[in-house]
């Protein structure tokens, strides 16, 4: 009985009957949500990696030790005016490059293992759009940077430490873009290749292998040629070529293995990453080709919420794992070079072993 009349006086304190025919409580409605999803992440050394988000924070984070059960957030840096963080890159130990807006980049600088100095703007021409991937690569003594940007540009960077001049503008739109609803042209995946040329994928549907110091193109191919969205990530070692995609339908794929050649791209394998074979399309969101263990592995994330893990046996993708990273929509993942761990973030940030 204590309790009937406890539950009665708790609802005149609250201002509220709970007898029938009484008012219902209206329902409230956020005035503004914080959309914290991560875009982006990428290790900086054996134990400590950088997260950004589309709430504006580039985050760097350390691996657990023993006593701790979760990584260990180190640093927070803002984007300017809150910008969403589209790309983030660890150029070496010491630096971390991400996008800071519609026409910025942001060098993240450190002189030692401690913590990160304010960020150095880099500016560049608003016409090439916010900054959506990046590869670095070393050729002839330069220390290259190349980012590629949503209206369909790769901006060729010389590092200098602390320092970045750009080298040049290269133009990688399709004249026969992918007949998709979403008309878009971002530059979502680059990969150094050999010598002065790096692969792109873009949101076009177009792969082109172009030079970096001349800007020409060596060639230009479709991924596929009934290809109804674009390239959302692309990973290349040893000539071999991961394309990751949203595919449409059931006879779709949205994780494609390409070999490469001066010649151009053959496809060797093609995997529908996909749980519940009723969705109408299942968005892969970023993938990754790895070794571990003398073997080529793999390791993608797809939109419902799934990271998958296999081997490249023979030029053919075999999934061998996989695993629940986000309660829906991928995650952005990353490979560890020195360790094999793979960390993957969307709105929790998750690590795993890279497989044997």
């Amino acid at each position: 009985m204590k309790y009937l009349w406890l539950a009665l006086l708790t609802s005149l304190v609250l201002g509220h009957s709970t007898q029938p025919g009484s008012a219902q409580p209206s329902e409230l409605k956020p005035a503004s949500t914080e959309f914290a999803r991560a875009q982006m992440v990428d290790w900086i050394d054996s134990e400590t990696f950088v997260v950004g988000r589309w709430d504006g924070s580039v985050s760097v984070f350390r691996t657990q030790r023993a006593g701790e059960w979760t990584p260990v957030l180190l640093q927070t840096q803002a984007t300017a005016g809150g910008a969403g963080v589209e790309l983030v890159v660890a150029l070496d130990e010491r630096t971390i490059l991400y996008s800071n807006g519609e026409n910025e980049l942001a060098l993240w600088g450190r002189t030692g293992k401690g913590a990160f100095d304010a960020p150095l703007p880099i500016g560049y021409d608003v016409t090439y759009g916010v900054a959506n991937s990046a590869t670095q690569f070393d050729y002839l003594g330069d220390d290259l940077v190349v980012t590629g940007h949503a209206n369909g540009f790769a901006l060729a960077w010389k590092r200098d430490h602390q320092s970045l001049t750009l080298l040049r503008a290269v133009d990688l739109k399709s004249a026969d873009p992918i007949p998709s609803p979403y008309p878009l042209k971002n530059i979502r995946g680059l990969a150094a290749w050999k010598g002065d040329l790096v692969l792109s994928g873009s949101e076009d549907g177009d792969i082109v292998a172009f030079s970096v110091t001349t800007g020409n193109e060596r060639f230009r191919q479709r991924y596929s040629a009934t290809a109804q969205r674009g390239i959302n990530a692309i990973s290349e070692i040893d000539g071999q070529l991961l394309v990751v995609n949203c595919s449409v339908g059931a006879a779709d794929k949205n994780l494609w293995l390409y070999e490469v050649t001066d010649a151009g791209l053959t496809l060797t394998s093609s995997l529908n990453l996909i749980r519940d074979a009723t969705r109408p399309q299942v968005f892969d969101f970023d993938g990754d080709l790895f070794v571990a263990h003398g073997k080529v592995r793999f390791v993608a994330s797809t939109e419902e919420g799934l990271m998958w893990r296999g081997v490249v046996s023979a030029g053919v993708l075999e999934v061998d794992a996989f695993a629940t990273v986000a309660p829906g929509g991928g995650a952005s993942l990353d490979v560890n070079d020195m360790t094999g761990g793979i960390v993957a973030a969307a709105y929790d940030v998750m690590l795993f072993e890279g497989g044997n």
